[in-house]
């Protein structure tokens, strides 16, 4: 019996259907790494604490501001700005302090997009600080990503692990200052990596100066446990940790809502599950008359943190 001898059309056949079936697995892999499949849920809006003294939050291009004070909260979307008071400080916990950002007196910083991709764990935050200090820590584990960008200045400022200060003094000059890790900063077309213990001045249309070597690193604010631990089927014991007092008593926190054209406390208030009357007791320094409302202010919903 002969054997039947392969033609060079079936050949080529099974070469493209082989090619066909690479492509299909290549764009299956490509649309799961897409940002549209990255993970949402709280922890991909950052949590901000308010340290000491009082900040200002506004959600929203021309919305009205709302007030916080040391030890309140509020979680953050891509659009709002955070303004810190002199002599105030305020911390953005992202991810349970995966990247955790402190703000200075007098900053100004507004939330950029926070991307959480589900393959890998992987963590992007982005952001701009005009003006005032941030000191940023960024954790990085074998198996997690986690990466800043910021934008300081004239410069834009780049880590995925370490601990670094940046100062923005107004659009044309800021300041850089590595603690631990590496840290890549450009502004226009000059670029530049520094390493921990390495400080750098930062001036539009100029090469990166390096200044004196940096001092000692700024240690991690003292926070409630609940902004920084990751949660636990088991709840830590109180007493351990930092800030675990915090862990196991409820405190309140707020979700920042700009108000529509058309809306009212009640509708509001319907719509988040609460009562009108607990929603104008959370904004009536912002809000003297309950009847009245303008669109744009930013308003706080009382929520409770776990």
């Amino acid at each position: 019996m002969k054997r039947r001898r392969r033609t060079p059309n079936r050949m080529v056949g099974r070469y493209f259907a082989l090619i066909a079936l690479l492509i299909i697995a290549v764009s299956l892999l490509v649309q799961s790494l897409r940002p549209n499949q990255r993970e949402t849920g709280a922890t991909s809006q950052p949590t901000l604490y308010v340290t000491r003294g009082q900040a200002s939050v506004a959600c929203g291009a021309d919305a009205q501001a709302a007030s916080l004070g040391a030890r309140e909260r509020a979680t953050l979307s891509a659009d709002c700005s955070v303004r810190t008071g002199p002599g105030a400080e305020a911390a953005l916990s992202f991810d349970h302090g995966r990247v955790l950002l402190l703000l200075g007196p007098n900053a100004i910083y507004t939330q950029g997009p926070i991307e959480r991709r589900q393959i890998g764990r992987t963590l992007r935050v982005k952001g701009a600080l005009p003006q005032g200090k941030g000191t940023c820590w960024v954790d990085h584990g074998a198996l997690e990503g986690a990466s800043v960008l910021l934008q300081v200045g004239p410069a834009e400022i780049y880590s995925s692990a370490g601990l670094f200060e940046v100062v923005g003094h107004d659009a044309e000059s800021a300041r850089l200052a590595v603690y631990a890790g590496e840290v890549r900063s450009s502004v226009g077309r000059h670029a530049a990596t520094l390493s921990a213990g390495q400080e750098a001045g930062l001036v539009r249309d100029r090469l990166i100066t390096p200044l004196n070597t940096a001092g000692e690193a700024p240690t991690r604010p003292d926070l409630p446990g609940d902004l920084l631990a990751m949660p636990t089927s088991t709840p830590p014991p109180t007493g351990q940790g930092i800030g675990a007092d915090a862990v196991t008593t409820p405190q309140e926190t707020w979700q920042l809502y700009t108000v529509q054209p058309d809306d009212t406390l009640s509708t509001i208030a319907e719509a988040h599950g609460i009562t009108w009357q607990a929603l104008w007791e959370a904004n009536c320094d912002a809000v003297p008359d309950p009847q009245f409302l303008m669109a744009g202010q930013t308003l706080r919903i009382p929520t409770s943190a776990d």
